[in-house]
């Protein structure tokens, strides 16, 4: 488990917020949410617990998929910038 103040995913809230507000962010969470938002409530659940690899496993099958994959890749050169 992480402290309250440790931040595992390696950005501050600030960067978070840019992040979700995106076009790609909105588009993969709804890609996250086709089942009903089942997967991603049980990452939030597993990322508020600490559990960092259980957040990832809640939501590998969604991830698998090509659009998933190509939202992320562009997700992560936006930060790269």
């Amino acid at each position: 488990m992480f402290e309250e103040n440790q931040n595992p995913l390696g950005f501050d809230p600030e960067q978070a917020q840019k992040i979700l507000r995106s076009p790609e962010a909105k588009a993969l969470l709804k890609l996250l949410g086709r089942d009903g938002g089942a997967a991603l409530r049980q990452a939030a659940e597993k990322m508020k617990a600490g559990d960092l690899a259980g957040a990832q496993a809640a939501v590998a099958q969604t991830m698998t998929d090509p659009q998933a994959q190509a939202l992320v890749e562009k997700l992560n050169r936006q930060q790269e910038k």
